[in-house]
């Protein structure tokens, strides 16, 4: 498990490193007017980008798999979360906005490197170093999710919900092998037998209803369960707030796809 942070932890300097350095070495004059939006911006076109944003943003959640394996969990958690949420949400609203203005969308959407094409037309350098920066940070995606999901079914394999055989823990690195291999062989079937496109939806729905699933949880723990002052608390009306924005995503991502 140590190996595997440290390794994600020097990819991910890596990868902030890259975005950032695109940020700082973006020639002014390499900003262009922002386009006017085009008649095909509509209902179906916001619905597409807030899909493509929350996958964007998928991965913050998996922090509390890993919860017990953090000191003081019940502090640091929830300051984690939040830190992480504000900080990407920054650094994509201002990336977006530097490739949009640097490279136009027609070129960005007809790009196999969107960021690399961002990179070479901000200061006219090769975008070759940083397409191995994002070989890498799309290979640290994956070791996350390998990470997570190895997690997942070990503690589901610990409370019985799952064969035992995946509970097992190599003593070597204190790993769940077993259960590491079953999330990268469906991992690799997944990548194999279906096309990106609609994994990233699929994905992206059904973290949608999770989402909905765990503030709906919430909801009702909140007032079972009050918690005590000293713990991180949320106003009782902010888990249905998340309930109806979760399930209205989902219901306008259905009709998008319907229609």
């Amino acid at each position: 498990m140590a190996e595997s942070v440290a390794l994600i932890g020097i990819v991910i300097v890596l990868e902030i490193g890259g975005l950032i350095v695109i940020l700082a070495v973006t020639k002014p004059d390499a900003l262009h007017a922002l386009a006017p939006a085009t008649a095909s911006t509509g209902y179906g076109s916001i619905m597409g980008v807030v899909v493509i944003t929350f996958f964007a943003s998928i991965g913050f959640e998996d922090m509390v798999i890993v919860a017990e394996e953090v000191k003081d969990p019940e502090r640091t958690m929830p300051r984690a979360i939040i830190a992480t949420l504000v900080l990407t949400t920054l650094l994509y609203v201002s990336l977006s906005w530097v490739s949009v203005r640097t490279a136009g969308v027609e070129d960005l959407a007809a790009s196999q490197a969107p960021l690399g094409l961002v990179f070479e037309r901000a200061n006219g350098w090769s975008a070759t170093t940083f397409s191995a920066v994002a070989a890498l940070a799309t290979m640290n995606g994956a070791l996350v999710l390998l990470i997570m999901a190895s997690w997942v079914f070990y503690g589901l394999a610990r409370q019985g919900s799952l064969p035992s055989a995946l509970a097992q823990v190599w003593p070597v690195t204190s790993t769940p092998v077993h259960a590491t291999l079953l999330a990268a062989g469906l991992v690799l079937a997944c990548a194999l037998f279906f096309p990106i496109e609609r994994l990233a939806q699929a994905s992206a729905l059904l973290n949608l209803a999770f989402f909905a699933g765990v503030n709906v949880a919430l909801g009702v723990i909140k007032k079972r369960q009050p918690l005590g002052p000293d713990r991180f608390r949320v106003p009782g009306w902010w888990p249905w707030i998340a309930v109806l924005a979760a399930t209205g995503v989902m219901i306008g991502e259905a009709l998008r796809l319907l229609g």
